[in-house]
Order: structure tokens, then C-alpha cells, then sequence
């Protein structure tokens, strides 16, 4: 096996793969950027890359004397004018990372906000001794 940076030669095989594993996600429309593993004869097996995507940040205080509806309004208002602010930027979509603890908080950005629950993330980082 060896790996090596994507060619649209391989953009059919790869297409096939992805629909293959049906994993319910669109597949980014440019896969330039993305490293290819393939086999000794260099037909591709897999494929990785990254895209930049804005994450959601929200600081809310946790319970207090604020009133849960003042909250939501809050909340919509944020959501409403960063929406709009992305748009403009030329982005499509945004990830919220919402603690499993916050089942409530999750229930609200679905249906008031029309978000999706997607794929669990995980997070990588630079770890101690990495350049």
C-alpha cells in the first residue's frame, strides 16, 4: 500500500467507495487537498482530507436567575445574526459540539433552529513533543 496526494483520475473510484459505505453525509464537492491510500497496482482504497467549517461556540450561564424563555430568545436571536453572518462569508454549513449532559439544549437547536444531529465528533490536538 502506499499513499499519495488525490488525483481526479481517482475521483470515479472514490465516489463509488463513499456511496458504497452509505455513510449519509454529501461528499465534499472538491476532494483536491485529500491523500489517497491504494494498493500496489495504485488503484485507490481510501481516501482523507480536511475542510475548514466554522464551529459554534454559545457561553450561557447554567441555570441562575435568568429565565429558561429569555434563554431561547437569547439564543435565537445569536443564531439568526451568525446565520446571516456566515452566509455572507460563503459558508454553507456550521458544527456545534453540545455536551451529551445538555439532552434539553440538543432537543432546542432542533427544533427551533433546524439543526441536524450528525456524527459524533472527535477532537485531535497538537499533543506534547509534536512539532
Amino acid at each position: 500500500m502506499n499513499v499519495r496526494p488525490y488525483r481526479e483520475s481517482d475521483r470515479q473510484i472514490l465516489i463509488e467507495i463513499y456511496q458504497r459505505a452509505n455513510h449519509g453525509q454529501k461528499l465534499p464537492k472538491s476532494l483536491r487537498g485529500f491523500q489517497v491510500v491504494t494498493d500496489d497496482k495504485d488503484v485507490p482504497l481510501m481516501a482523507a482530507g480536511a475542510r475548514l467549517v466554522p464551529e459554534m461556540t454559545l457561553i450561557c450561564p447554567k441555570g441562575g436567575e435568568t429565565h429558561p424563555l429569555v434563554k431561547l430568545k437569547g439564543i435565537a436571536m445569536l443564531h439568526n445574526c451568525l446565520k446571516d453572518i456566515l452566509v455572507a462569508r460563503g459558508h454553507n454549513e456550521a458544527i456545534a459540539s453540545v455536551p451529551p449532559h445538555l439532552v434539553a439544549y440538543q432537543r432546542h437547536l432542533k427544533r427551533h433552529f433546524g439543526w441536524r444531529e450528525s456524527w459524533k465528533t472527535f477532537r485531535i490536538e497538537k499533543a506534547k513533543g509534536d512539532a
